[in-house]
C-alpha cells in the first residue's frame, strides 16, 4: 500500500457495494464498474488527507518495467463535498461523490424541495417560475422514459 493510505477495519459503505481494499485482496470479487471509466474495478483505496479520507477506484493493468501498473480514478470525497455543498445550501444539495449511485436522485428530491419551499415563500421571479417549470416538463417527458427503461429490466 502507498504511503498516506490507510484501510479501514470495517470498509465504509461506498453506495457502489464497494469495500475498501487494502492491496490487491479485493481484486475480481465483483466491486462493480467505474464511474468514471466503464471498467471494472480491481480494489478500491481510501486515501486519508487530514481529517478526509477521498475514494479512488484502482485498475490493475499488470507489469511495466516490473512494476505493477495501476490507474486510479478519483471517485470523490468520503461524506461528500463539504466547501461546494456549502454553496448549494439554498437548494438543499448535498452533492457527493461518485461513489454513491443514490445522488441522483437525491438530488432530484432535494431540488424538488428547494423549489416547493421557494414557491411557498414568494422567492422567485415570474421568469424564474417559468423557466423552472418547463425544466420539469422536460422532466416529466424524461419521467417516461425512465419507466420505459426500467420495464425493459435494465
Amino acid at each position: 500500500m502507498q504511503k498516506g493510505l490507510k484501510a479501514p477495519s470495517t470498509p465504509p459503505g461506498l453506495g457502489l457495494g464497494l469495500g475498501v481494499q487494502e492491496g490487491a485482496e479485493g481484486r475480481g470479487q465483483g466491486l462493480g464498474v467505474c464511474p468514471r471509466c466503464g471498467r471494472p474495478i480491481d480494489y478500491v483505496e481510501r486515501h486519508r488527507r487530514g481529517d478526509r479520507a477521498y475514494i479512488y477506484a484502482v485498475h490493475y493493468e499488470g507489469y511495466v518495467n516490473g512494476r505493477p501498473r495501476l490507474v486510479r480514478h478519483y471517485l470523490g470525497p468520503e461524506g461528500g463535498y463539504r466547501y461546494v455543498t456549502a454553496t448549494h445550501a439554498d437548494l438543499g444539495l448535498e452533492l457527493r461523490g461518485l461513489n454513491d449511485p443514490d445522488r441522483a436522485e437525491e438530488y432530484v428530491r432535494a431540488l424538488a424541495a428547494a423549489l416547493g419551499r421557494a414557491v411557498a415563500e414568494g422567492r422567485l421571479s415570474a421568469a424564474q417560475a417559468r423557466a423552472i417549470a418547463k425544466a420539469i416538463r422536460d422532466l416529466s417527458r424524461l419521467a417516461e422514459r425512465l419507466e420505459e427503461y426500467a420495464g425493459q429490466g435494465a
